[in-house]
């Protein structure tokens, strides 16, 4: 696994993650960005969850999950 920071985030740390696999092997997108979100801001995965289940064409990157974290919230 290889974790690069992201610039840009103005509430939250976010980093590009490249995992390698043995392909075949696994689910996971081998490409991914995890998004930190502080204490009081995981409503935001709840946007990017709705913008995808009710919009054809969503302005807004697919959620590939959520993970609390001692209250903290991950976004995949």
């Amino acid at each position: 696994m290889d974790v690069q920071a992201l610039h840009g985030g103005l509430e939250s740390a976010v980093a590009r993650v490249r995992i390698s696999t043995v392909e075949g092997l696994s689910t996971v997108p081998p490409q991914l960005v995890i998004k930190h979100l502080p204490v009081g801001f995981e409503r935001e995965a709840d946007v990017y969850d709705l913008l995808w289940h009710h919009l054809e064409r969503p302005p807004a990157v697919r959620l590939l999950g959520r993970e609390i974290v001692a209250g903290a919230t991950y976004l995949y």
